[in-house]
């Protein structure tokens, strides 16, 4: 795996964190229920980051 796919995962989970981060802040003054959900995003943009992708076997 190289640089740039390595940093366009980075790019996506941190994206992705930020995501739910302003969802959660922008429904819980409108709906408890609903930051729930923005937590759980939050929550698959870390598991974005910590993933071990395989590095692929070239011979």
């Amino acid at each position: 795996m190289n640089f740039i796919e390595r940093l366009i995962i980075r790019t996506l989970g941190i994206g992705i964190i930020l995501a739910g981060y302003h969802w959660t802040k922008f429904t819980a003054t409108v709906n408890k229920g609903f930051s729930y959900l923005g937590i759980i995003i939050m929550l698959g943009g870390i598991s974005i980051l910590f993933i071990k992708l395989k590095p692929s076997k070239r011979e």
